[in-house]
């Protein structure tokens, strides 16, 4: 190989380090702790009808924050199903101003997706936060739920 190619490799070598390194910093260091999450078919904020996902929100960061979104899957129970129109895979933006190092109970409604009234509960996975929304205007997002909560499909 002649030095031009090989300084272009190199070259081309560092971009991708530096560009790879700039994408993992993104989702590093999450502001925000969630609890386990919970189907419920009674809303303990008035969100929601007939069923909701409910969960707990930690501000692990400095900022305030302003808003959450949210995604996770949703399954008739854990053998899998649908119990939505459409796609199982949800996403929903949640007002959530939580001042740092304070703790919220959320939800997020299922009623408008429905294709069936549930009896029971249905089974939550790989929830995560997709994005954090701080008050300052800043954001931290994690597009690919590297920080999320349930089993793996």
């Amino acid at each position: 190989m002649n030095k031009d190619k090989k300084q272009f490799l190199m070259l081309l070598s560092g971009v991708f380090m530096l560009l790879s390194a700039g994408c993992r910093q993104s989702v590093d260091m999450p502001p925000v702790i969630v609890s386990k999450v919970a189907c419920l078919l009674s809303s303990q904020n008035n969100v929601f009808e007939l069923a909701g996902v409910s969960f707990r929100c930690y501000n692990a960061d400095t900022r305030q924050i302003a808003t959450l979104e949210v995604s996770f899957l949703v399954f008739t129970d854990e053998s899998g199903g649908n119990p939505l129109y459409g796609s199982n895979v949800v996403t929903a933006s949640v007002d959530a101003p939580l001042t740092p190092g304070e703790t919220g109970v959320f939800e997020v409604s299922l009623d408008q997706r429905l294709a069936l009234i549930p009896t029971k509960p249905f089974y939550i996975d790989c929830f995560f936060v997709k994005k954090a929304v701080f008050a300052d205007g800043s954001e931290w997002s994690d597009p690919l739920g590297t920080y999320y909560w349930g089993s793996p499909l």
